[in-house]
């Protein structure tokens, strides 16, 4: 292991923003993945980077970043590295893939991040002086959107259709792309979004996004006025990217519905956090269809739907032990230094 390069690697890590494809550093080539991925997970550019990672990458380092939600197993992410590494005859010291995945690729080094650290660890630096939350709350729902997907815009539409005067709802996106293969089969969301987005909560104008620094310092005017956030995470497909959509709510003491990767509860909770299947179902967890998932998730969302907000208030006041373990342990994690772990394939 070179654990003077590794050293090297980790240090230019913290120290660029890597805001292009390519970032020459020394003999060091990092390749942002980001870029070469968009957000409906198409590959964009392969022609293009196979021709110019041949004459950039040639006698370099080759630092492969998979990060922000990237989920490269639903990409031909694999086969590209696995290719570059073959024609570029690069090994465990001149090829690393530095993300929340370890892919498994042969002649590479894998310098792995713990997403739900590493975003314990900013989101902790935003609300730290945020109190934990109390049972005042006067709405039953959240759901509080940036950026347009198929699964948010379901949950938002729910929410204002059947359930608008108990629900907080921010979809801070007037831009509604579908795949123009699937746009007759989502016709009526789109309609409906056309007709309803943006829903504008902080800002005055919908920016497509919102960065995760504003919605962590925007919180704290609202956090106490609802019950229960659903959350639909970055890449809903896997169990191991966690933003701060759904940690924040260990610090400041809410429960929530997660639409994720099944399995995402059961890797929070191998992390030491507990969630809330006393008085939740959490079975969409283990449902492998994430529409199935969904469909459990408006079940549920129509089950408190009807209880009253008494009641709900009671429900709270049972969960707080868990509230309260939860805010402990994500200041924990929060004030950790996050370190990483080195896997040679």
């Amino acid at each position: 292991m070179n654990t003077q390069k590794i050293n090297k690697i980790t240090e230019n890590l913290y120290n660029n923003q890597f805001e292009d494809v390519y970032t020459l550093l020394d003999d060091l080539l990092f390749v942002n993945l980001d870029f070469l991925t968009n957000r409906d997970y198409q590959f964009e550019g392969v022609n293009e980077f196979q021709l110019s990672v041949a004459e950039l990458g040639h006698n370099k380092t080759i630092v492969f970043l998979l990060r922000d939600g990237l989920n490269p197993y639903l990409t031909p992410m694999k086969l590209l590295i696995e290719h570059t590494v073959q024609i570029h005859n690069l090994n465990a010291d001149t090829c690393f893939l530095i993300g929340y995945h370890n892919l498994h690729i042969k002649n590479t080094t894998t310098i792995y991040y713990d997403a739900a650290e590493i975003w314990a660890n900013q989101v902790y630096q935003l609300v730290k002086e945020i109190p934990i939350s109390d049972n005042s709350f006067h709405l039953r729902f959240a759901a509080l959107f940036g950026r347009h997907d198929a699964f948010r815009l379901k949950i938002c539409r729910y929410l204002y259709e059947n359930y608008r005067n108990q629900s907080l709802l921010s979809y801070n996106s007037s831009r509604i792309d579908y795949n123009h293969r699937f746009t007759k089969y989502f016709a009526d969301d789109y309609a409906w979004a056309k007709n309803h987005c943006p829903i504008l909560l902080d800002f005055d104008q919908p920016a497509g996004w919102v960065y995760f620094q504003d919605s962590l310092t925007n919180i704290h005017k609202h956090y106490q006025k609802y019950f229960v956030e659903i959350v639909v995470e970055t890449d809903p497909h896997t169990d191991n990217f966690f933003t701060e959509k759904t940690l924040k709510n260990f610090y400041l003491g809410k429960p929530f519905l997660l639409l994720s990767g099944p399995g995402s509860l059961k890797y929070l909770h191998s992390m030491g956090f507990k969630t809330f299947e006393s008085e939740f179902d959490e079975s969409y967890d283990t449902e492998p269809s994430i529409a199935k998932r969904l469909a459990i998730l408006f079940k549920e969302i129509d089950r408190l739907a009807n209880l009253t907000v008494p009641q709900l208030a009671e429900m709270h006041t049972r969960l707080r032990p868990i509230f309260e373990h939860n805010r402990q342990r994500f200041q924990a994690k929060g004030q950790n230094a996050v370190g990483n772990k080195i896997i040679t394939n």
